[in-house]
This record gives C-alpha cells, sequence and structure tokens, in this order.
C-alpha cells in the first residue's frame, strides 16, 4: 500500500482558496491455494485519485459561504489465475457543492448546505468467457457494467449554544 498527497490553502482577497490531490494505491497478490488446493490465485491492484477545489468565504460577520467540486477515480485491476483478467474496472465521480452558514444571534446559526455526484461506473476491457460463464457472474458482459448515477443530497442543522458548556443541535 502507498499513498501521496499535495494540500495547498491561500488566503486570498475572494476567500479561504484550498486545492488538495491525493493518491492511494494497493497492490496485492493472494494466494488461496495455499489455504486450499482448489482455490484460484488473485492479484488486484486498486487505485485511488482525488482533486479537490475549495472556496470559503465570510461575505461579513454573520454569513459564510462556501463552494467546491471534487473529482474521484477509483481504478480495480484483478487477475484471477493466469488468464482470467478483469482490467480497469472503474468509477469517476464528479461533484459540485455549496454551503451558507448564517450566524443568526450570537448563540444561534443554522448551516445549509446541497451537493450533486455524477458517478460514472464502466470497465475498459471485454469480460472473458470464462468469468461470464461463473454462477456468481454468470450473465456479466461489458455494458454490465456501464451505470451512470445522479444525486443531489442536502444538509440543514441548527445549533444553539445554550450555555458555554451546553449546545442543542437540530
Amino acid at each position: 500500500a502507498y499513498s501521496a498527497k499535495a494540500d495547498y490553502r491561500q488566503d486570498t482577497d475572494y476567500g479561504l482558496m484550498s486545492l488538495v490531490a491525493y493518491y492511494n494505491g494497493f497492490n496485492e497478490d493472494l494466494d488461496f491455494a495455499k489455504v486450499n488446493v482448489g482455490l484460484p490465485a488473485v492479484d488486484s491492484d486498486n487505485d485511488l485519485i482525488v482533486l479537490k477545489g475549495e472556496l470559503l468565504k465570510k461575505l461579513n460577520s454573520d454569513h459564510t459561504v462556501r463552494v467546491a467540486t471534487e473529482y474521484r477515480r477509483n481504478n480495480v485491476s484483478s487477475t484471477i489465475t493466469d488468464s482470467n483478467e478483469l482490467h480497469n474496472l472503474y468509477y469517476d465521480v464528479y461533484s459540485l457543492s455549496g454551503m451558507w452558514d448564517w450566524q443568526a444571534t450570537p448563540k444561534l446559526s443554522w448551516t445549509n448546505s446541497v451537493r450533486y455526484d455524477h458517478l460514472k461506473l464502466g470497465r475498459d476491457d471485454d469480460v472473458d468467457a470464462a468469468i461470464t460463464a461463473a454462477p456468481v457472474s454468470n450473465g456479466l458482459n461489458k455494458e454490465s457494467y456501464s451505470r451512470r448515477l445522479d444525486e443531489i443530497s442536502f444538509n440543514s442543522g441548527l445549533l444553539y449554544k445554550a450555555t458555554e458548556k451546553d449546545t442543542i443541535k437540530a
């Protein structure tokens, strides 16, 4: 397993800007035959790349807004025995989000956020006939992995500071 990260933040006239990029990789060779002679060996590689950008702006003493975007790519390649390969099974996620925080009173704040995600699932190679014939994956083909999903999510929360030590969230 290995990883790398770059993180950049700067306070600008437009607000606090941050850019983050990171990579996580995992490679594993599993020889299941050592446990049970009938099981195959599996080689697996997983790569994750994430790029994020964000701008946080305090409009005045009571209002803060944030806009952000994110790209995420997760790629898995596996080999079951020496001939049955699953190349480049992946998903890409493109996201856009926004947040508004209102400090209504010194004791009461209200935060609202919304996020849009577009997910694309796919694979880059043809599926080996030996894999599609197996009972666990019967009928799978390249198109079985071709999916697109769009989701919108949101949060809203009230925060009341009842005392110096007590806070109530809704």
